[in-house]
């Protein structure tokens, strides 16, 4: 179209740019084929319309159909010496017309079906995806031979992304946490020192038994004829003898884990468990304990001297009753010394922690060579000339006293041969964990322990307590000690099952603060049987999982060396110190990743077998949302050219408008 200058009139002609992507007018080459045109100004778009300020022919020129064809009316005629701006208006000083062109998006309808709608998303997705080789395949100059290569290798890469997911996946899972070692050379002054338990193998006097019998005994009414007939009835020797050894098994048997060997005490006793129901248990071990004067002789603490009796104290146990040195669980002070000097040592090596010298009993008590409550023995004792024969049923209480067995008895279970438990102050000692200690070999032995402690970083609470295969204190409470440890739970796991299979619970179980165990009643002699029957060491705790932050100790005994001692009395020496050949080591176990580093693998995953990241997924999306929209009957138009894609278009605009140029150049 010519536009004609109007007398008088001298406007600025101007260049509307594109509405879509005129972006082929920017390219520097075609701009300057536009200005080697002489007279002549390229505008151009698929389908122009060119507006013109004045009515008349220039207006009706501006009609498409008048041009031969679209490239054609794309060229133009207008003032001379042009200067042509792709981004701007198009200014020339001898202009008499304003010449507007604007540009419009063919519009082209969407397919009808619902295949050929959701085809059109899936083509226009392959032209903007960023996945890695999808364009390949939505590509029309692509043959079959590489859109097949191309699909085969995005799916091999989508399996092996999904299996390097799911392997990551598991691994977060199974092992959420790690343990490194954070010091393998502690100090040995901030190393707490370990909690001492002393139980005696024989844990009760028969003197005490004996008087305790008599003394429960003399409370039944004479008017009880029941009663009477069977107090009468303990006075015969044989009976009497019967009575006392089954109660002395019975009680020396009462502990974990050897509840199946009161069975033989049970036996004797028969029909008297209903006579003895009135006795309480834990008064009896209580009062017929083994004492630390009735053990130890001396007591050394880093060299120095101390009362052997003011630093041991009472411990519960599932041994029964023992004595703890520097334990917080015990019965007795918490802290007997401050936390400076007592409960930590110095250095490492002999002399420098706990030394131990075991008392001797009578040389003659120790040729017995038969058990005290044999037959073979009783029947040997009855035979000996200053036993008194007969019994007296008006002074029962003299025929008991006179009977030397009781004396034979009592003296027998002084031989002082120990268990020795090695464990953290805050814990109860595990039974399972004893070590058999001989008192009367007169020999020095030796024990070496070395500190492994392991903390949990705070951020592990984060992760369920099955996942990170411990607990921290609090989370699950434990009625028998001040904080969880896996003893702890387990001990509470047995003291259940004993309560719920027999409705009572052990003598040991007493709380410190004077209350029995969660109101759960003491076991009496009729209830034993019971207990005697269970298998406690095949019952489920499995919920009883280690504690995140315990301190455990190593024990390595070395040769024991003999000794002469001067002093009839003394037997063998214990010493217990930290190993000068082995360091302290402190573990921590933290989280072995979190979620942040699993999202990070998996991203890096991604990147690596199809190069797409999170606005790939939300492109996928879109797609899907498209996809929906396209099932459901929405028409569905191209977002990009029908031909192919935005690329294709503007190349097939640019060769339009150089063959309509050439045309006129020449």
């Amino acid at each position: 179209m010519e536009a004609r200058d109007a007398p008088g009139r001298t406007p600025t002609p101007t260049l509307r740019p594109a509405a879509v992507d005129p972006s082929w007018l920017e390219d520097e080459w075609l701009l300057r084929l536009a200005a080697a045109g002489n007279k002549q100004q390229v505008a151009a778009s698929a389908l122009p319309v060119v507006e013109s300020d004045q009515p008349g022919p220039t207006a009706a020129a501006a009609s498409p159909q008048q041009g031969p064809s679209a490239a054609e009316a794309a060229v133009r005629k207008v003032v001379s010496s042009p200067t042509v701006n792709a981004s701007g208006p198009v200014h020339s000083a001898t202009n008499t017309a304003a010449v507007h062109l604007r540009f419009e998006q063919p519009s082209t309808p969407g397919p009808s079906t619902v295949w050929g709608r959701i085809k059109t998303v899936l083509l226009d997705y392959t032209h903007t995806a960023h996945l890695h080789g999808v364009a390949f395949i939505g590509n029309k100059s692509s043959c079959f031979a590489e859109r097949a290569l191309w699909g085969v290798a995005i799916l091999v890469s989508g399996f092996t992304l999904l299996q390097m997911m799911w392997y990551q996946y598991e691994e977060y899972l199974q092992s959420p946490t790690v343990t490194t070692i954070d010091e393998n050379n502690l100090a040995t002054h901030s190393v707490p020192f370990p909690a001492i338990t002393l139980c005696p193998v024989n844990r009760l006097r028969m003197s005490v038994l004996r008087k305790s019998i008599i003394h429960y005994v003399d409370r039944f009414d004479n008017g009880n004829q029941s009663s009477a007939q069977v107090a009468m009835a303990l006075l015969n020797r044989t009976q009497f003898t019967d009575l006392l050894s089954g109660v002395f098994q019975v009680l020396t048997s009462y502990q974990y884990p050897k509840y199946q060997l009161m069975n033989a005490g049970l036996r004797l006793l028969a029909s008297k468990l209903a006579f003895l129901d009135g006795l309480v248990i834990s008064q009896i071990m209580m009062q017929g304990r083994m004492t630390c004067g009735d053990v130890l002789a001396h007591c050394y603490w880093r060299g120095v001297a101390f009362s052997c009796c003011d630093q041991f104290q009472l411990q519960l146990t599932e041994m029964g009753y023992c004595m703890s040195f520097n334990s917080r669980t015990s019965t007795g002070p918490k802290i007997l010394c401050s936390e400076k000097n007592c409960h930590h040592v110095w250095s490492t090596g002999p002399g420098t922690g706990l030394e131990l010298v075991f008392k001797m009993p009578n040389k003659s008590l120790l040729a017995l060579e038969h058990p005290p409550f044999q037959k073979r023995f009783i029947d040997e004792l009855r035979q000996r000339p200053d036993a008194r024969p007969g019994f007296r049923p008006q002074n029962p209480h003299d025929a008991w006293e006179s009977e030397d067995l009781f004396l034979m008895v009592n003296s027998w279970t002084y031989i002082n041969n120990v268990y020795v438990m090695i464990h953290d102050r805050e814990m109860l000692p595990d039974v399972n964990l004893a070590y058999l200690f001989r008192t009367t070999e007169r020999v020095f032995s030796s024990m070496a322990v070395a500190y492994m402690g392991t903390v949990a970083a705070r951020d592990l609470r984060s992760v369920p307590a099955k996942k990170r295969g411990c607990l921290f204190n609090g989370e699950l409470p434990v009625q028998i000690a001040r904080t969880y440890t896996q003893s702890e739970c387990i001990t509470e796991c047995r003291v259940l099952r004993i309560a719920k299979t027999c409705g009572c619970a052990p003598y040991y179980i007493e709380a410190s603060r004077g209350v029995f165990y969660n109101g759960i009643p003491e076991c009496r002699f009729t209830q034993l049987p019971c207990l005697a029957g269970l298998n406690l060491q095949a019952i489920n705790c499995s919920h009883c999982i280690p504690a995140c932050n315990i301190n455990n100790y190593e024990v390595r005994g070395f040769p024991s060396i003999n000794v002469k001692v001067q002093d009839a009395y003394l037997g063998s020496t214990l010493e217990i110190s930290y190993d000068m050949f082995r360091t302290a080591v402190l573990h921590r176990q933290k989280l072995s990743s979190t979620s942040m580093d699993l999202i990070v693998a998996f991203g890096g995953m991604a990147s690596l077998c199809l190069g797409c990241s999170i606005l790939t997924g939300l492109d996928i999306l879109h797609m899907l949302l498209r996809v929906g929209r396209a099932v459901f009957g929405y028409k569905m138009k191209p977002m990009y050219f029908t031909n192919g894609s935005r690329a294709e278009g503007n190349e097939k605009q640019r060769k339009d408008v150089i063959t309509s140029i050439s045309q006129l150049i020449t």
